[in-house]
């Protein structure tokens, strides 16, 4: 699978263990917002994911700066929030619905 980075344009290709981590992650992120209303967080989407925080936050940055040849669009977005959880930043997940 092939993923367009929006800003530079450069095409990744992707090998077959990180097309099918991407591709669970995002199926985790639609199944929690099918169910919950408050935002999903970087920790709890580890925990889905039973990966550490890199692997997680790795998958976020890919799937909301890249898109696939199907996509026009990013699958989600995130923001970094100012409250800190001992040494690190709590991110927000979000849907991207445009």
């Amino acid at each position: 699978m092939n993923r367009r980075w929006i800003e530079s344009g450069i095409i990744e290709q992707l090998d077959k263990r990180q097309e099918q981590f991407l591709n669970t992650v995002q199926q985790l992120i639609s199944t929690y917002y099918e169910t919950q209303t408050k935002p999903l967080n970087l920790t709890m989407l580890a925990r889905l994911c039973r990966c550490n925080h890199a692997q997680a936050l790795s998958a976020i940055r890919m799937l909301a700066n890249t898109i696939s040849e199907d996509e026009s669009f990013p699958f989600l977005y995130y923001t970094k929030t100012n409250t800190k959880i001992g040494f690190k930043k709590r991110y927000n997940i979000f849907l991207n619905r445009s």
